[in-house]
Order: C-alpha cells, then sequence, then structure tokens
C-alpha cells in the first residue's frame, strides 16, 4: 500500500516493467531500473505549457506516474489500483451551511491556525521558517513568536540588490520589519547571477521537471543555508492563497461575477466551448484565454509534434473531476483549481519539497492542516474576499500579531527574475541552448518561432509580468535543461 498526503506534500512516483513495480519519492531512483524509459510524456509538457504545473498522475517522463493528492494505491496479487480517501469538498452554492457572524470565522481560524503551527513546530531538532515579507509567512512569525514566548526564532529569506532591474521585485524592507518585531535570528540571502546556469540545472535535477521560473534557485538557496545553520525543518506560508482567495483571479471573479453568474456574455464560442470542457462552465476563466494560448502553444512546437497534437492535447477533456466544481460558488471554483493545478505540482512539489529535500531539509505547511481546512471551506466567499480586500480573515487575524504596514500591503508575488534578464545579462549558455540548431536537433519546437521569442525578449524594455504572462523561453530553456540533465531522447 502506497499513501500520499491529502495536498500533495511530499511527493511520490512509480512506474511498471514487465513484472515489476517500482515506487520512490523521487523520479531519479526508478530510472536507476534497468528498461525504465527516459522519454517525454507529451501531455506532460502541453500540461507544463498550459497549467501552472504537470497535474497528477502525469509527469513529464512516459510511462512514470504520480500518486494523486488524497490518495492511496493498492497492489495486490500483480493488480494496481488507486482509490481517493480524502478530497476538497466544497458546499453547493444553494446549500452553504447556515452563516455565522464574522467573529465566528475569526475566531475559528484563529484557534485552528495556533494550533496548526504549534503541531508542525514540535521537533526533537532546530525549526526555522521562511519569510518572504508579505502576510501569510509574516503571519507565521508573528504566530510563532507568541508560541514560543521568548524562545529564539529562526528566519531565512531571499532579497535582491538594489539595482534598477530588481527594485519591483524586493521586499526586503518588509523581511527585515517583520524580522524586527519577532525578534528572530535572520537569515538573509541576497539573489546574484553567479553561476547561474550551474544552479538551474541544479533545480531541474532536483525538481525532475521544466519550470516557468527560476524562483526556484532561491528556494533551493535558502534551503541550503537553513542546513548550513543546522535548522532541519522549515515552516512554509504555501496554501494560504489558494485557500483564502489571495490571487488576482479571485478579484477579477469578482468584477465579472455576481452571485455566480456571469455578468456579461463574452460572445466566444470557441473559447466558451473549451472552457465547458477544462471547467464544467463555460464562463469560467481559469489563468487565461485557452483556445488563444493554443494557438500560442502550436507555434511553438515543431512541425513533427504538431502532427501529433491531438494526441496529447491536455485541453481535450479535464483535468480535475468537475463534479467538485459543480454548483459551486465562483470563489470556491477557483480554490478547488489553485489546490489542484498550482499548489500540488507546483508550489509544494518542484518549488517546495523537493528543494527543502535537496538538502535534507523537511518543509511544514501549517495552512495545509485538514482539520483548519475543513473549518475554513464553510466560510462564506463574501467574507473571504470582503468587497475588493482578498484574504480578509487572515488580515483580520494579521492584526493581532504583526505590524499594520505589513497586514494593509498589497499582495506581491514573490518572483525571481526571468528569461529576459538571463538573456540580456550575455549568458552564453543560455543562447547555446535556444541556438537554431540546437532547437532544431531537439525536434520538439520550432526553432523559427524560438528565434522569434529569442530576439523579442532581449529588446531592452521588453518584460514579462509574472502574475499575468507565461515565460515561454524559461520553459524552453529548463526543458531543454531537463532533456540533457536526465538524458532523455529527442523528439521523434
Amino acid at each position: 500500500m502506497l499513501g500520499r498526503d491529502h495536498f500533495g506534500i511530499c511527493p511520490l512516483f512509480y512506474t511498471r516493467h514487465e513484472d515489476t513495480f517500482v515506487f520512490g519519492s523521487e523520479i531519479k531512483s526508478l530510472l536507476q531500473v534497468p528498461g525504465v524509459l527516459r522519454a517525454v510524456d507529451m501531455k506532460g509538457l502541453d500540461q507544463i505549457l498550459s497549467f501552472p504545473s504537470n497535474v497528477s498522475p502525469t509527469t513529464l517522463f512516459k510511462g512514470i506516474s504520480s500518486i494523486e493528492p488524497g490518495h492511496y494505491a493498492v497492489i495486490r496479487d500483480g493488480t494496481f489500483t488507486t482509490h481517493e480517501y480524502w478530497n476538497l469538498d466544497y458546499p453547493d452554492v444553494d446549500n452553504e451551511s447556515a452563516k455565522q457572524n464574522e467573529s465566528y470565522y475569526v475566531e475559528g481560524v484563529n484557534e485552528l491556525l495556533l494550533k496548526s503551527v504549534n503541531q508542525r513546530l514540535n521537533a526533537d531538532v532546530p525549526v526555522g521558517f521562511y519569510l518572504s515579507g508579505g502576510l501569510d509567512s509574516s503571519l507565521l512569525g508573528g504566530i510563532i513568536r507568541k508560541l514560543k514566548n521568548g524562545d529564539p526564532i529562526r528566519s531565512f529569506s531571499i532579497c535582491f540588490s538594489e539595482s534598477s532591474e530588481n527594485r519591483d521585485i524586493n521586499e526586503q524592507r518588509f523581511q527585515r520589519i517583520l524580522s524586527r518585531h519577532i525578534n528572530s535570528t535572520h537569515n538573509e540571502l541576497e539573489f546574484n547571477w553567479d553561476n547561474f546556469g550551474s544552479r538551474l540545472r541544479d533545480v531541474v535535477y532536483h525538481s525532475e521537471c521544466a519550470l516557468k521560473e527560476s524562483y526556484n534557485i532561491c528556494s533551493l538557496v535558502l534551503s541550503k543555508q537553513a542546513k548550513d545553520e543546522n535548522v532541519k525543518v522549515v515552516l512554509c506560508g504555501e496554501g494560504a492563497d489558494e485557500l483564502f482567495g489571495g490571487y488576482a483571479g479571485y478579484k477579477f471573479d469578482r468584477l465579472s461575477f455576481k452571485n455566480g453568474h456571469v455578468q456579461e456574455d463574452l460572445n466566444q464560442i470557441q473559447e466558451r466551448q473549451l472552457r465547458k470542457v477544462l471547467w464544467g462552465d463555460p464562463d469560467f476563466i481559469y489563468e487565461k484565454e485557452e483556445h488563444e494560448f493554443k494557438s500560442t502553444k502550436k507555434a511553438l512546437y515543431s512541425d513533427g509534434v504538431n502532427a501529433q497534437y491531438a494526441d496529447f492535447d491536455c485541453t481535450k477533456g479535464p483535468v480535475v473531476d468537475l463534479r467538485r466544481l459543480n454548483k459551486k460558488h465562483v470563489f470556491h471554483k477557483r480554490s478547488f483549481l489553485d489546490f489542484k493545478l498550482r499548489l500540488a505540482g507546483h508550489l509544494i512539489a518542484d518549488h517546495g519539497d523537493r528543494m527543502t529535500m535537496a538538502n535534507g531539509i523537511e518543509g511544514r505547511y501549517p495552512f495545509l492542516d485538514v482539520e483548519l481546512i475543513e473549518f475554513c471551506k464553510e466560510i462564506p466567499p463574501d467574507l473571504m474576499m470582503r468587497g475588493m480586500t482578498e484574504k480578509y480573515i487572515l488580515k483580520k487575524i494579521g492584526e493581532r500579531y504583526i505590524p499594520k504596514e505589513i497586514v494593509d500591503r498589497e499582495k506581491f508575488g514573490f518572483v525571481a527574475p526571468g528569461s529576459p534578464q538571463l538573456l540580456r545579462n550575455n549568458n552564453d549558455w543560455v543562447h547555446d541552448i535556444l541556438s537554431y540548431d540546437s532547437i532544431k536537433k531537439r525536434g520538439f519546437f520550432n526553432p523559427d518561432t524560438i528565434e522569434r521569442l529569442r530576439k523579442m525578449y532581449t529588446r531592452e524594455n521588453f518584460n514579462l509580468n509574472p502574475s499575468y504572462d507565461v515565460d515561454l523561453l524559461m520553459i524552453v530553456i529548463t526543458f531543454n535543461l531537463f532533456l540533457e540533465v536526465f538524458e532523455a531522447d529527442s523528439f521523434r
């Protein structure tokens, strides 16, 4: 019997080769078995382009699968079966539980969050926490301070130099404010470009997939810093945005929907049909116009790949259980999809657990507590987002533990420099990876398209908005590193 956590904490992979069943927490271990292929799963690549990450059970390796969050598998008498033991089950719009007043929910979340953090501080080794400077990690720090009652606290942060290129992504000021407020022993690492190529290769090695951003490097060096400081466990804030509505999409929904119904006719027949297939709702937009982006993908793929596109198109059927979205409030629809598409496969997988485990560190996630989430799923969406104020409940709790300027600051996505910065910093290895001959030889992407993108991304004033734009060349770069690192076959 194999089981995986409710939310996908810690990966678990398996494959079958002839009469042998192989499983492990890293795909690298499965690749040591003679006969296990090192071939790309094209549906896995299409998912990485289309969604925040791979969606279990799909991986980037053909024939290798991932146990889904909230599932267990049984191998008995040569037969393999999987079973769901838990899922995020939001109430129907027409059958929501009786509403309590605001203070009931604030006090309930506060009590359960205190309990969750306290449980995750329990260890016979030194414990610290990651501090981004945003609400979620700062709130964890404030609660740790209360629970520790004067005992030492260890915090770890990534910051960026105050160059004009980095100024918009640097949160150092807020990190220091919170560290002073809770009197933590603060470890501050400044991100730099030294050995960026080898570091990006390292995170691809540990992530075992292509990536949309370089931030995993920050996660990797943070866990290395924790290891060097003899901290063996770190608390992380993942899960709060997905549970309490912290992303821009929740605000877009508030502008577009009223009482769960779209206010305007979008008049896009093909787009609406595709949304119906993916999300069970033609009016619901998850991240982007999926039909339009399909054209972008086809322009990116080589002619050979496009000839087989219908076989691996990840948008030709639903990627989640649509029954879990049926009759749900639009807030809960987005939250469910964020848990399934963003959190499990990305934020607590390649971005979280694999980067901590790379240095022998255990990541713990207080917001991903079953008791807390079972309580929160009954909170009325209008309280989760009060007007256009995201994470309203968490901000009310934050007023008790952390400085007001952190509670009141605008949501800030913790990001790292992308492929335009890589290209403009004259990294020869990046241009080698993206060279016309190299792209053509691998056979996955159209070399003419890659060349046009490379010229566009190197323009002096060109920038991507990480919250809205897909960094196409970062995916291409890390995918080609993936092929090199794992000696995977070119496209045939």
